[in-house]
Parts: structure tokens; sequence; C-alpha cells
């Protein structure tokens, strides 16, 4: 494989730890988590409940309208962030810093937040494009002069039509609702390691969805293993990657994504009803 390629990529990823269903982090009285400061060993401690975080959005544009890239692509950025006073009622215990020496324990005391997760993801606004008379150079320069992940995402669309995708036998239905419709293209989920394996990372994956992914849109992924982001060749196992990388896919498809053709891009269209992690 080639590592270039690999280097340039800026996959999406859902840990593949991240694949528990988000669902048994329930607020409810008798789960929610209160870490006992008498409790030795910090695994014996659950994970905080999902209404012990709050998620934060985040856009930057450029204040010019004269740029098609800048103009019609929205680029958000989103923070899973637990909150000290939700789930402590004091200072941090030395429980869950044991547990968690990823946290910068200095910093989530004094603000009082900390991101355990993060997201990026880039909205195609098609809507806009298409009533503003788009035409296929538009469309090519919207997404060439955007980035790289954009780029990336042109062997799946029609160019010569703009918000169409390709091979519409096998799309799993993302023209549905015609090519108006936007495009959120999620482009990176990541859950800092000591947290992994609670749905957190689906959830916030989902809240995205919830927000951004209104009437017909169409949500696209690349699922990619982030762990082997950046290797080296004699650091690259094909197989293990290969295994990897089918665990992330899974979790995506429990979240109603299908693979577009043959691509190397799974989508779901939000005209249709999809599986929903339940964020409780």
């Amino acid at each position: 494989m080639n590592t270039t390629n690999r280097k340039r990529k800026l996959p999406t990823d859902v840990s593949e730890s991240d694949a528990t269903d988000a669902s048994s982090n329930s607020c409810s009285p008798s789960k929610r988590v209160k870490y006992d400061g008498n409790i030795r060993n910090p695994k014996q401690n659950p994970a905080p409940a999902l209404c012990d975080f709050n998620i934060k959005f985040e856009s930057v544009q450029i204040a010019t309208n004269t740029n098609i890239e800048a103009d019609y692509v929205a680029d958000w950025s989103a923070e899973l962030r637990l909150v000290h006073e939700l789930i402590f009622s004091d200072s941090v215990p030395a429980e869950f810093k044991l547990a968690h020496p990823d946290v910068d324990m200095q910093s989530f005391e004094e603000k009082g937040e900390f991101a355990i997760g993060t997201a990026s993801f880039s909205v195609i606004q098609m809507g806009r494009l298409c009533n503003a008379g788009a035409v296929e150079d538009d469309f090519f320069v919207a997404l060439d002069a955007h980035s790289q992940e954009l780029e990336d995402l042109m062997p799946v669309l029609d160019m010569k039509n703009p918000g169409i995708f390709e091979d519409s036998k096998q799309d799993q239905g993302m023209n549905e609702g015609g090519s108006a419709q936007d495009v959120v293209l999620l482009r990176r989920v990541n859950i800092i390691e000591s947290f992994r394996g609670n749905g957190y990372g689906k959830c916030l994956a989902q809240r995205i969805i919830d927000n951004f992914g209104t009437g017909q849109c169409r949500i696209v992924v690349k699922p990619y293993p982030l762990q082997w982001e950046g290797k080296e060749d004699d650091e690259f196992d094909e197989n293990q990657f290969q295994q990897d990388k089918r665990k992330v896919i899974a979790v995506w498809e429990s979240m109603g994504f299908r693979q577009i053709g043959n691509s190397e891009f799974w989508g779901r269209n939000q005209a249709f009803m999809h599986p929903r992690t339940i964020c409780e």
C-alpha cells in the first residue's frame, strides 16, 4: 500500500473499539456515574453517561463569498466535552485520574470541561449551488479547490450533473430527493484512547447527523482505522490493517451506511429510515 497516499488522506473513523452501542450509557438514576472515592480499581467504575457531556459545534468562515469553494462548502468541527460539574460534586478523584491518563486534569478542573472526542466534517451546500445555476465547472472548483478530501469524493459523483452520485443502481438511494440535497462529508471522528469502547464515537457522529443531516441530506464517510494513520512501510501489516478496517466499516454499517458502488466511500440518505444510535 502506498504510504504517501495513506498520509495525505484524512479518513473517517469511529474507533474500532468504539462499536459498543451508546444506549448503554443511560442517565437513569440507577446508572448515572458518580465515581466512588473508596474504589481503588478504576476499572470498577463505569464510563460516564452521555448526559455528563456537552457537544460543541464550531465553524470558521472567511468573510468574502467570492470564492466558490469557500462560499458553498462549510467546514465544521465538533467536540464531545465531559463536564466536571455534571459528573463530580467535588474535585476529580484519584481513581478517575488513574483510569484516564490522557486527560489534562489541570485543564479539566480549571475550565470545567475537557474534550474526549473530536470530529471534523464538511457540508456541501448543493441546494445553494443548484439555485445559483451551478454548472460542471463550478462544482469541480467547489470540490477540487477546497481540500484533498473533497477531491477524493469526485469519483463517486457525476461531475457533469452536480449533486448526483454515480452508479445509481448501487448507491443505496443516494440520489433520492434529487441533486439539490446537501452532502455532508464526515471526515474524521476520534475518541481519546481511555474513553474508547463506550459508544461515544457513534453518538458524536449521530449528533452531527441529527443537527446537519436534515431533510434528504446525503451523509458520506470514508472508513479508515486511525491507528494506522502515518504508519511507515516497515510498520505496516496489510492483514491487520484490513481486519481493523472491517471493524470500522462494521460500526458505520450498524448506523445504516452502505458502500457507494465499489468506491472507498459509504453513505446514507436521510430520506430513508436508518438505525439510530440513541444518545441518552
